[in-house]
This record gives structure tokens, sequence and C-alpha cells, in this order.
């Protein structure tokens, strides 16, 4: 899975008093917005791209001012800020802060995130592990979105688990466009074993509009199919139908593919990370069988010499 720190945070609108650093003395500015990443400075000449800088930032409510080194990462000229109707200015990544600074300023940035509900939404969603899920041929992707989907419980093989309970995204790969669309699920177990047992059975969550995501299968999600005369599972917590497992029941691994719902084949689905590809697993099992065959020589050289000492 790729790692959630791969992600930006989002940038949350604040302004704060920073003072750059330069060799004709400290030249005060103001900030745009910050997250745990960098912040926007806004100038009305921005200082060139890659350019190394150091500043300081004021805190508000404090005197503290943290010393900070970061690299201009983008630019925005004050014609571009005028047609945009925003501010010119650059947009500073920062790095190499010391281990108290950095802490001083994540906590600074958490403080702002609590008070903006958008930005705590965004940061909980970068934060949610990814599953990549490659599908190879339209019939695959056919029967994902005819029977998989509309079950809405998935079996995963991955080497890397979640805990029960958590949110991951489901990023699954078109097979013929060169597009992705991500579903965010529940992991309702986590499977340890061999490598074609372990893996995540997860419940999909579609989303509230599921036109985009029906334009990216190629058609309609039909409704979920149930047992003739058996009713859908009701809001208040009651057990789902008896086609689908019970939450936190037993269920031997290699059955759940098959009681999840899951119609894809074991080879039908390709995984961005497979702990042991085929051609190294034909290598092992071609060194097994000649450890094998040299063990029974060994055995019968023992016999043919014990049978002579015997003889003699």
């Amino acid at each position: 899975m790729p790692s959630a720190s791969d992600r930006l945070a989002p940038r949350v609108d604040v302004t704060l008093r920073v003072f750059l650093q330069t060799v004709d003395g400290d030249v005060p500015c103001k900030t745009r917005d910050a997250s745990y990443e960098g912040v926007f400075i806004v100038r009305r000449d921005p200082l060139p791209l890659r350019k190394l800088i150091r500043f300081r930032a004021r805190l508000p409510g404090t005197d503290d001012e943290l010393q900070m080194l970061g690299l201009v990462a983008h630019t925005v000229n004050a014609t571009d800020a005028a047609e945009r109707g925003g501010q010119p200015g650059m947009g500073i990544q920062l790095f190499s802060l010391g281990k108290q600074t950095r802490k001083r300023w994540r906590d600074f940035v958490d403080a702002l995130y609590e008070k903006d509900p958008d930005a705590l939404k965004a940061i909980e969603e970068s934060l949610r592990p990814d599953i990549r899920i490659r599908i190879p041929s339209r019939e695959v992707l056919e029967r994902f979105r005819t029977v998989d989907l509309p079950r809405g419980v998935l079996f995963v093989r991955t080497p890397e688990l979640a805990p029960e309970g958590s949110e991951v995204d489901c990023i699954i790969s078109h097979p013929v466009q060169e597009e992705d669309f991500t579903l965010t699920a529940v992991v309702k177990k986590a499977v340890e074993g061999t490598i074609k047992e372990r893996g995540l059975q997860v419940r999909l969550i579609l989303p509230d509009d599921t036109s985009e995501l029906e334009e990216f299968l190629g058609g309609p999600i039909p409704d979920a199919p149930r047992p003739p005369s058996q009713p859908l599972p009701a809001q208040d917590g009651s057990p789902p139908p008896p086609d689908l497992p019970t939450p936190g029941a037993e269920t031997p691994a290699m059955d759940l593919q098959e009681e999840s719902g899951i119609s894809l084949d074991e080879d039908d689905l390709e995984f961005e990370s497979t702990p042991i590809e085929e051609s190294e697993a034909e290598v092992l099992a071609e060194e097994a069988s000649e450890a094998e065959e040299d063990a029974e020589e060994e055995e019968v050289l023992d016999d043919d010499e014990n049978a002579t000492k015997e003889s003699e």
C-alpha cells in the first residue's frame, strides 16, 4: 500500500508575520495559508523556483519565532494573481526542521485543522491506506460491476493488513482507459495466511451519487441480490442476509472469497505488490525438487553402504 505520507496535507488559511532573511537584511512578509509541509508567502516579486530560503515565522498570540528553512516550490506572479483574483507570492516547501521546531509547527497547524472541519476531514482521508486493484480485462470489470459491487463485499489479497473496522481506499484501475476510481471501504476482517490467503475482507462504501462511478464502469450498478423471500438488512444493526458473512464470524480464509460474494477468479485481479513473483516461485519449487532428489540419492547410498558392511 502507498504510504499516507506520500499525500500532501491540506492547506488552511492563516496570516502569519514572517521575515525573509536575505543578504540585505530581514524582509517582512505575511503568509496566506499553511500546512504541515509548507506555507504560501505573499510577495509581489516571488523569488526564483527552487531557491533555498531562510525565514522566521512568528506564531500568533505569542512572542515565539520559529527559524524555518524551505525551498521555493511554486510561484504566482502579479499578472496571474490578478487574472485569478488571488495574491502573488510563492509556495515554500519546508524541510530540515529541527525536532523541536517541527513539533511546535505541527502543533500549531493541528490547532488550525481543529478549527476547520473541511481540513480536518481531508487530514483523516489522507491518513487512510491505499489498496490498488488492477482489473485486467473488460470481462472482469463487467463481473465487478454486476456482481461484486451490488453485494458490496470484496476480498482483496494484499500483504499489507489493516485493523478491522478501519477505513481504506480501494483504487480501481480501469483495464482499458488510463483512469482510476477510488472507493472507500471498511475492513471487516483481516486474514493472515499464505500469499494467496492473506488479505482483507472489505465492505465497499458507494458514493451517494454513483453517476461518475457508473460512467467509469461503463454501465449502471444493479441492485444488490438477495435470496428469495429474504428481506433487505435493516439499518438498525440487524444481521445481514445469510449469503453474506456475519461481521466477526469465524470464516475459513480460503472460503472468504466465495462467501463474500467475490466472483473474480484467483488470477483475474492483479495487485500492486506480490511478495513472490511467479518466476521466483518456479525457481523455489525447482530448488526444493532438486534438494529432495539429492536427499533420496543420499538415502540410497547409505542403504548400499549398510548392506555392504552387513555382507562383510
